[in-house]
């Protein structure tokens, strides 16, 4: 899949860098480059509103949940839970990214 149109070049080239930092360290997540959109959110200090989309860099598991950092199209890189996104059923793929 190539540069989807929304995602702009800055937004991008940082998955790039991402994606090498991940494979450096050789801690890819599994689901690292997956699309979400944005269904709720309750922080009153994000510029980031429901259907904002963004694309997951990383998740941690705490034992109970699993948030996961997401990049969004804006820019803005917030965390969140599973309940807050939708996923697109779209994929970057690190082939994608390496270009």
């Amino acid at each position: 899949m190539p540069r989807p149109p929304e995602i702009p070049d800055p937004i991008w080239r940082r998955l790039q860098e991402m994606y090498r930092l991940h494979r450096a360290a050789n801690d890819l997540p599994a689901r690292f480059g997956e699309r979400f959109e944005l269904k709720s959110i309750d922080d009153p200090y994000t510029k980031l509103r429901p259907g904002d989309r963004g694309t997951l860099l990383d998740e941690f598991t705490d034992g109970v949940n699993v948030p996961y950092t997401i990049l969004w199209d804006s820019g803005s890189v917030l965390s969140v839970y599973p309940v807050e996104v939708r996923p697109l059923g779209q994929k970057i793929l690190p082939e994608d990214l390496e270009a």
